[in-house]
């Protein structure tokens, strides 16, 4: 859902993500903040909506990052690129 919300152009407040993937940085295409706080939630929020400029540029910095790596063509062709793969080695 993360990546779905990025891809929309939604600012996003996460808690720390396990896997933080390609294109995932914090302050840059997301917030990130300790699970469960409260006051660290409200605290980036409001620095957040401070600044319209930087509010902007991370919406767009955040989309274009997430269709950049997360996207249905690029799993297609990196799958496709390992069945070829598979299938050249068993010949």
């Amino acid at each position: 859902k993360v990546f779905d919300y990025m891809a929309t152009g939604l600012i996003v407040l996460a808690s720390p993500l396990d896997e933080v993937g390609k294109g995932i940085q914090d302050g840059k295409t997301l917030s990130i903040v300790p699970f469960g706080d409260a006051r660290a939630v409200a605290d980036r929020l409001r620095d957040i909506l401070r600044c319209k400029d930087s509010l902007r540029e991370m919406r767009e910095r955040s989309r274009v990052e997430v269709t950049r790596y997360y996207n249905w063509r690029r799993v297609a062709e990196e799958t496709a690129a390992a069945i070829t793969s598979v299938l050249e080695e068993g010949r």
